[in-house]
């Protein structure tokens, strides 16, 4: 993966877990809004580190529990697609589909990483 395309996944990353707490904050009522702004964006990042493909290079290290590359794959589109679901329902309609380009174009740039995920 190239340097600007590993910014790009962090970012995309960051962005995604920021999203989450955004949305918990605005979505939740009394105490429970401070408990999804903080409960959400852990949860995901629990998943992400967790349920990982053993040798991915993209990956500084292997994860608690070993998953195949198309189950990594699904849970990487799923986090950055509910990232753009959520920006769309905050009301942040271009924001969302920016957002939505600019993981289309990390997965573009990744065929490699991607091709490499299916076959395990």
């Amino acid at each position: 993966m190239s340097p600007a395309n590993g910014i790009l996944r962090v970012a995309l990353e960051l962005g995604a877990l920021a999203v989450f707490g955004y949305w918990g904050r605005e979505y939740g009522a009394g105490m429970w809004r401070y408990a999804l702004m903080v409960g959400i964006p852990l949860g995901v990042a629990l998943v992400w580190g967790t349920f990982t493909v053993p040798g991915d290079p993209a990956r500084g290290k292997d994860g608690l529990v070993p998953v195949t590359g198309v189950m990594r794959l699904f849970i990487e589109t799923t986090v950055f697609g509910f990232a753009m679901m959520a920006l769309r329902f905050l009301g942040h309609e271009n924001l969302s589909l920016g957002y939505g380009l600019a993981a289309m174009l990390h997965f573009a740039f990744s065929t490699d990483r991607v091709k490499w995920l299916v076959r395990q």
